[in-house]
């Protein structure tokens, strides 16, 4: 095929070589890599060349591994967006979110002369945030176009995709959940606490296997929580079940069957009206939680920097050192940032830990 474009190169004039560049990148029609670099070296003109290829032709690139990457990234579910929150920030530096509590009830009249008394100022909580970023480069060698051009870039794109969408997940199931991180409010205390946030179904570490009893004592304990000034949460109402492949069977169970798993007389499954959705996550081993959804109460967000949900690619300037030191490669970065805050602990409930 390279020695057929090359062929219709010569044949072709330097206009048209241009505009069929040209209607290539406004109508998003595709041709191989390699096809293109071989029309355009035919044309006998180095300020064309100099003017279409490398960038052009990177630019294709980059666009079609970007495609993939995309496409890649949203085959993996993204049922975590029913209990966390999504936010955006322009600033890479460590940054104070602040947290409101509630203010309670309002005070009762008095009962002489009716007046009205000041309303308790509400507690403010301080927690910290800071922005992580994961990526790398790859090194593309671009003489590969010679035998499998674009099958090669958007294999790249595919599972460049996957490993963004699989980082991502590992943070917030494994880092900011599984792995029980601290609250961030400076005090000290872990996301799970008995004591402090009473949120652990599992202080014990011994595991708690998912039925439908130990559901409702996870619920209960949602019922329990108050606010740090002691005011109830109004939490627990409306609830995500999240587990790994492990449990998703008893979770499928607990969530769709309408008599009570378990027994033999028919008793009505009366928690499954609290269940308002479940997150199966692949990072997830035997060990499962219960989250207030986001409509709800607000528990864990996500900062992404610029708002970018998704990975990003950028092909590294033609012009660098990297291109002039090994002439014939092409370096693409990958890069994707963010970070997770919890705004109330009592918006999770560990369940059981992964044991």
């Amino acid at each position: 095929m390279g020695r057929e474009a090359a062929i219709v190169g010569k044949l072709m004039s330097k206009r048209q070589v241009i505009d069929m560049v040209n209607n290539l990148r406004l109508t998003g029609a595709s041709m191989r890599l390699g096809d293109l670099r071989d029309m355009i070296a035919a044309v006998d003109d180095t300020r064309l060349q100099g003017s279409i290829s490398p960038d052009m032709v990177t630019n294709l690139m980059t666009q079609n591994i970007t495609a993939k990457l995309k496409e890649a990234y949203m085959k993996w579910p993204d049922t975590w967006r029913q209990w966390i929150g999504t936010d955006k920030t322009d600033y890479m530096d460590d940054q104070v979110r602040e947290i409101v509590s509630q203010i309670g009830m309002i005070p009762a009249l008095a009962d002489s002369g009716g007046r009205f008394q000041e309303i308790k100022q509400p507690t403010i909580d301080e927690i910290s945030l800071s922005i992580a970023g994961f990526g790398g480069y790859i090194a593309i060698d671009m003489k590969t176009r010679k035998s499998d051009h674009l099958k090669y870039f958007g294999q790249m794109g595919t599972r460049l995709g996957r490993a963004g969408v699989s980082r991502y997940h590992e943070y917030v199931y494994i880092t900011m959940l599984q792995a029980n991180p601290m609250y961030m409010d400076g005090e000290g205390h872990s996301l799970f606490d008995l004591t402090n946030h009473l949120n652990d179904n599992d202080d014990a570490g011994a595991g708690v296997t998912l039925t439908y009893d130990h559901l409702g004592d996870a619920l209960d304990r949602f019922d329990n929580i108050v606010d740090s000034d002691g005011e109830k949460l109004n939490s627990g109402n409306r609830v995500i079940l999240i587990c790994g492949a492990a449990n998703q069977e008893p979770a499928d169970q607990i969530i769709k069957n309408p008599e009570k798993p378990g027994t033999a007389n028919r008793e009505k499954n009366t928690r499954r009206s609290r269940i308002a959705g479940i997150d199966v996550s692949r990072k997830l081993g035997t060990d499962w939680y219960l989250a207030s959804a986001k409509d709800e109460l607000e528990g864990l967000t996500m900062t992404f920097y610029e708002g970018k949900q998704e990975p990003s690619v950028t092909a590294e300037n033609a012009n660098g050192m990297y291109q002039f030191e090994n002439p014939g490669k092409q370096r693409i970065r990958v890069d994707h940032w963010y970070g997770g805050s919890w705004a109330y602990p009592g918006s999770i409930i560990r369940g059981s830990t992964n044991n």
